[in-house]
């Protein structure tokens, strides 16, 4: 499809991210202060990825009872879905084999390599020295950590709600532009929430920020014939 600033989902994330903006730490729109404010107890909660728990597991500061939730849902009685694979209790590694080995004649060999790391034995010991051990989706989380109730509320956000049959497939303006227009992109959402730009400035500006991007990876890829599109 045609990606447009002006589609209703695009205007409706800028609409609820200045809604939310209200409510976001004052280090927001200025330069983070030092060490941890959660762990410190000078802020309520604060968003985080699994990679970094172990960071908020070790902290000495962190003495008091604390745990993770998915998302906050948007009316009482409610339960936010999780898209994506974020609560399915695995992981993906890309593994290629480069050219220069192909023409040192040792394809068979890496071959064998990538048989022996992929197996079932290998992907056990893998899953052995996680933290949060391995598991198939919708497993309770009690059965994922049992006996250890302080583990279950730290993960709790991380594996409930579960991921079954809700995978989505989508491409965001990293994937397709590349990680390097992420300083400009940001700069645009930062002008809307800080007041510097109304919300049809904004999102003439972001409309022609996507143009801008198409263009340049358009010239980069002449293979392509866009020209013929």
């Amino acid at each position: 499809g045609h990606w447009n600033a002006r589609n209703p989902g695009v205007v409706q994330t800028f609409e609820e991210m200045k809604k939310w903006s209200e409510f976001f730490h004052e280090g927001y729109l200025a330069p983070s202060a030092p060490g941890n404010l959660f762990a410190q107890g000078k802020i309520a909660f604060l968003p985080t990825v699994r990679l970094l728990m172990s960071m908020y597991e070790n902290d000495p500061n962190m003495t008091f009872d604390w745990g993770s939730f998915y998302l906050p849902a948007l009316a009482d009685g409610e339960t936010a879905p999780r898209l994506g694979n974020s609560g399915a209790g695995q992981g993906s590694q890309y593994l290629f084999i480069p050219q220069t080995t192909v023409d040192a004649g040792k394809l068979e060999m890496a071959r064998d390599l990538l048989q022996y790391v992929t197996s079932p034995a290998a992907i056990d010991f893998w899953c052995s020295k996680q933290p949060v051990p391995c598991f198939a989706p919708g497993t309770p989380l009690e059965e994922i950590m049992p006996g250890d109730t302080a583990k279950q509320a730290h993960y709790r956000g991380f594996i409930d709600p579960p991921t079954i049959d809700n995978m989505v497939s989508r491409l965001d303006a990293n994937d397709v532009f590349g990680p390097a227009i992420v300083v400009q992109e940001t700069q645009i959402l930062q002008d809307y929430l800080a007041g510097n730009a109304d919300l049809e400035q904004t999102l003439d500006s972001y409309q022609a920020f996507l143009e801008q991007q198409a263009d340049n990876v358009i010239l980069q890829h002449p293979e392509w014939g866009a020209e013929s599109w």
